[in-house]
């Protein structure tokens, strides 16, 4: 996939590794966040952030038009 390049925002295809790598990162921050605000407590962020991010991507391998997105900082 070619890259699509606006102003302020860069498409890059993404491929497996890159993915699963992508989806542990989120899992981490997203059970550490939410340790951190009170919502879980320790033991329920062991299996709860798999099974929500799992909710809404595909586990183990990424859409053919999935994307990563990065923001430009402003100058």
């Amino acid at each position: 996939m070619t890259p699509h390049i606006s102003d302020n925002v860069t498409l890059v295809g993404m491929d497996v590794e890159s993915f699963r790598k992508c989806r542990e990162s989120l899992i981490r921050d997203y059970a550490a966040d939410n340790v951190r605000a009170g919502v879980w407590s320790k033991d329920e962020a062991e299996d709860k952030p798999a099974n929500d991010v799992d909710g809404l991507l595909r586990k183990d391998q990424p859409p053919p038009t999935t994307t990563s997105t990065r923001l430009k900082k402003e100058t």
